[in-house]
């Protein structure tokens, strides 16, 4: 029916969107926010229809509405489920709900876990050490690297090694969706597939959550194979708690909401019982090892979420969200069990931060702007944290402080070759999206630009001054007859690392610029490249160079007809 009245409102939110259909009785409302909503049509000498219905990040619904002869005070309520395929897409992916992040039980409380419910989507390892509790995904075989991974729309990748950057609560998560093919021009950078993450927002009714979980190993039992061999029990033990709150400042305009959770794994790492044995035997005065039976390794992360929306009209509204994680674990470098004095210990920390401003703006039913600011700073920091230390004299005169000493069994004492470490990635990141529909064409446009002055790290993969290699372990030395005669080369290993960066990564739809260029549509040919400029010294295969060339279709009609070939690889 032409001209009829359309309206969409959140009932959570007051959030409304209204427009008429055109002549041919089509109506379109585009950049809705995820959420619980009610389509209401009516028109003059006709009864008002309304129907509910939930939108999902990332997907477009489709809803036919019979308006029938009556009253329009007389109101017609549908119910119905959205269909499970959309046929109006070419894309292909899924979704992870709302009742999914909040009920679904996860061990490690990492968001990246749930992207396992979509096929094709397995856990991967994450690439940087440092990094291993955050959580991280592959796609149809591929090694983790090639995700592309947003949050509110702001870029959440890790451009140094690959995989996430950052860990979000859950508790702050409304849910997201993942793209495993044929994913459109607005989102080329990466030969894997794309997730879309949607934090939650206050509404116009006070809710929130607590939760506490623990995990301890003195409730199970040890496994056969460990008493079997003789093996006591692995020791460990997790605590989980937090919650979030939100609501309205004011009804239907500004609404808060916050999230917190913490997880401690208080621990300890044991001594392999033939290193204690042979450091006993080089204890002053003879030697310099103060062995130790067990070194801390007490895990504890902290994450946090804070969001503001702003409704400031029917036509625009803006979001504000941070989001932080802070967390530390000490002597993650000396291997488990370790092989050494606590003259190796060290320390890890890692602060992350994470703040996006996103405002929407709505020309006309089916003209709609969102840009989005993104601003991000991850530090990670390995540094030597000895708890006890020695003096050795060199060549020359003098004495150096914890030289690593190494004997050829692997045992060690001295400064940790692989410290000090760090890694470090700001970025900032200007997006503006335009969408425009014209009859049953969807045409979009926009721009991602992402600027990273620091994108880099420091290595160490060598002792980080002197160096003295024994021959014998001290078993063997101590055991030999007449005066003790231990030959020594003490050597200077200069250090080395890979050098910190500064570089400019400028990804612009349809345009060559820095070398960065995809070109997209979604109703026919697709080639996309992608490079990245590396500085000489740059050290990361995060944002690899990338090719491919695709083709792909869809059918609107009541099978889904998707077709796609192409050729994807990362060099």
């Amino acid at each position: 029916m032409p001209g009829a009245e359309v309206s969409l409102k959140n009932p959570d939110s007051g959030f409304v969107r209204a427009t008429r259909s055109n002549q041919t009785g089509n109506y379109v409302i585009t950049a809705i926010p995820p959420g619980r909503y009610q389509l209401r049509a009516g028109g003059k000498g006709f009864s008002t229809i309304a129907q509910d219905l939930v939108l999902e990040v990332g997907r477009a619904v489709r809803l036919n509405l019979n308006l029938k002869s009556g009253s329009a005070t007389e109101t017609i309520t549908v119910t119905g489920e959205a269909p499970l395929v959309d046929t109006g897409r070419s894309d292909v992916g899924g979704s992870v709900s709302t009742q999914e992040v909040e009920g679904l039980p996860l061990l490690n409380r990492n968001f990246a876990n749930l992207t396992t419910l979509v096929p094709g989507v397995r856990p991967a390892q994450n690439f940087d050490p440092t990094k291993t509790k955050v959580g991280n995904m592959s796609l149809n075989g591929g090694d983790g690297r090639q995700f592309d991974i947003n949050v509110d729309g702001g870029d959440n990748k890790d451009n140094v090694v690959g995989g996430i950057v950052q860990n979000f609560t859950v508790e702050g998560i409304q849910e997201f969706n993942v793209v495993t093919n044929r994913y459109t021009a607005e989102s080329g950078r990466t030969v894997g597939g794309i997730v879309n993450v949607i934090t939650k927002s206050g509404t116009n009714s006070v809710h929130g959550s607590a939760f506490s979980f623990f995990q301890l190993s003195t409730l199970n039992k040890n496994d056969k194979l460990n008493e079997d061999a003789g093996n006591p029990k692995p020791v460990f033990h997790r605590y989980q708690f937090g919650g979030s709150v939100g609501g309205p400042i004011i009804k239907d305009k500004l609404f808060y909401f916050g999230a917190y959770e913490q997880k401690r794994e208080p621990g300890a790492i044991s001594v392999l019982p033939d290193a204690f044995t042979n450091l006993s035997l080089f204890v002053p005065p003879a030697g310099f090892a103060l062995p130790a039976l067990q070194a801390p390794d007490s895990f504890i992360d902290h994450l946090g979420t804070a969001k503001l929306d702003w409704t400031i009209s029917q036509r625009q509204n803006i979001n504000f969200r941070y989001g932080r994680q802070r967390w530390t674990q000490p002597n993650d470098q000396l291997g488990r069990p370790f092989t050494t004095d606590l003259s190796q210990a060290t320390l890890d920390s890692n602060q992350f931060h994470d703040f996006t401003i996103q405002h929407n703006y709505s020309f006309s039913p089916n003209k709609t702007n969102t840009i989005s600011l993104h601003f991000q700073d991850f530090g990670n920091s390995i540094q030597p944290d000895p708890t006890t230390s020695f003096t050795y004299p060199v060549a020359g005169g003098g004495t150096t402080t914890n030289p690593e000493i190494i004997f050829p069994a692997g045992f060690e004492i001295g400064q940790n070759a692989n410290v000090p470490q760090s890694t470090f990635i700001q970025k900032y990141q200007f997006r503006d999206d335009f969408n425009w529909i014209v009859g049953r064409h969807n045409m979009k446009m926009g721009t991602n630009y992402i600027y990273e002055p620091k994108l880099g790290g420091t290595f160490f993969f060598g002792a980080n001054g002197y160096t003295a290699s024994f021959w014998d372990d001290p078993s063997v030395i101590t055991s030999d007859t007449g005066d003790p005669y231990v030959q020594m080369d003490v050597r200077l290993a200069k250090a080395f690392k890979f050098g910190e960066t500064a570089g400019v990564n400028f990804y612009w739809e349809f345009f060559n610029l820095f070398n960065r260029a995809n070109f997209g549509n979604n109703f026919g040919e697709r080639v996309g490249t992608s490079t990245f400029n590396q500085p000489v010294g740059y050290f990361g295969i995060g944002s690899p160079d990338t090719a491919s060339a695709e083709r792909g279709f869809s059918g609107d009609a009541p099978i889904a007809l998707r077709s796609q070939f192409g050729l994807r690889f990362t060099f």
